[in-house]
């Protein structure tokens, strides 16, 4: 079992609909009734492929119904399993289990915490945000689900933020979210394994508790997206088989945890008091700063479709209601790419202006 994204069946209908339409658009334009030919006649293969084309996307929309209510069945009977062992395992049911800070950065709306569980050191929960869009009646509807399982383990002091994003795992959910001048390859091979990201001003000190022996534990939890945020260490990765991912997820969590502690408890943060530089960190480390890169590339994107319109109509290749169609869609791109980068260059400026770091 890997469940990472479900697509719901009223997306899927909406695109049935649209592809039908569109596909049968594409027939009536070769079959007439008035030419006197049979159907065996008209059926060339430039009529035959819109008909074949309706069949597959038949054939592919009956398959993700399919798979839409197979993942719900297979993600009920996990979380019937999961209780069992959680209660085994002697941890108790909780209202949320934390889940970092990167997690939350790429959620479109509020959040799901599911199947919570804890013990005295750690935690387990099932994550999962949905992205919406309206109909025409303006009624928002689910489109896509996304699950991700979260262990969170509680570590002796609050650390700089740091991000460990898996080459393994199957999404590629956090590959745009961190600024590019914050990665780092570290020694040896663990670039093929991990990107790294740590904050600017902390990548030194940072260095100084993922020794040899903690990155030896992180390539063994290389099928998880790993994140140290406050006093917690994070393991992120999509929904699998209960009890085995609980004692995997444990399991490496916890060895991570044991081999950091050595290294932690005997580091201090020479940017505050002395008096608190072995139990937090100054506030330029506790979070990555964003990137907006890929709501760059949608903006410039929107302003193509507008300019190219433009252009089109003006060399007579559009029509007025086209070009002025998608000149408005392509401005709404941008506003909508606008809108984020506005967000995520506010985020950072006010982390600037609090840490002075850029």
């Amino acid at each position: 079992m890997n469940v990472r994204k479900v697509k719901h069946t009223v997306h899927i209908w909406n695109y049935a609909v649209f592809g039908l339409v569109f596909a049968l658009a594409g027939i009536s334009l070769f079959l007439t009734d008035d030419d006197g030919r049979s159907l065996q006649e008209k059926a060339e293969p430039i009529v035959l492929l819109p008909l074949m084309l309706v069949g597959l996307f038949f054939v592919y929309f009956c398959y993700l119904v399919i798979s839409f209510w197979f993942s719900h069945i297979r993600i009920s009977m996990r979380s019937a399993k999961l209780k069992k062992a959680a209660r085994q395992n002697g941890m108790f049911s909780a209202p949320f289990v934390p889940v970092g800070s990167a997690l939350f950065s790429i959620t479109k709306q509020r959040p799901q915490f599911k199947n919570s569980y804890r013990s005295d050191s750690w935690g387990y929960t099932d994550f999962i945000f949905s992205e919406f869009s309206d109909n025409y009646k303006r009624e928002r509807y689910a489109t896509n689900s996304y699950y991700f399982a979260v262990a969170a383990f509680d570590l002796p002091r609050a650390l700089p933020n740091v991000f460990f994003d898996s080459k393994r795992s199957g999404g590629r959910e956090f590959k745009l979210l961190f600024r590019e001048d914050q990665r780092h390859d570290l020694e040896g091979d663990f670039h093929t394994h991990f990107a790294t990201y740590f904050t600017e001003d902390y990548s030194i000190d940072s260095l100084t508790f993922i020794t040899p022996d903690v990155m030896e534990a992180f390539v063994e939890a290389n099928q998880y997206d790993i994140e140290i945020f406050g006093n917690k260490l994070y393991l992120i990765n999509e929904l699998e088989n209960m009890p085995e991912q609980l004692k995997d997820i444990e399991q490496k969590g916890k060895r991570i945890r044991e081999a950091m502690k050595r290294n932690i408890t005997r580091y201090k943060d020479d940017r505050i008091d002395r008096e608190v530089a072995d139990k937090t960190i100054s506030i330029s480390g506790l979070l990555l700063r964003r990137s907006y890169k890929k709501y760059s590339i949608l903006a410039t994107v929107g302003a193509a479709i507008s300019l190219g319109s433009l252009l089109a109509y003006a060399a007579s290749i559009f029509d007025a209601v086209a070009a002025f169609t998608l000149t408005v869609a392509g401005l709404g791109l941008c506003v909508y790419a606008g809108t984020f980068i506005y967000d995520i260059q506010k985020t950072n400026r006010n982390l600037r202006k609090r840490t002075g770091i850029y």
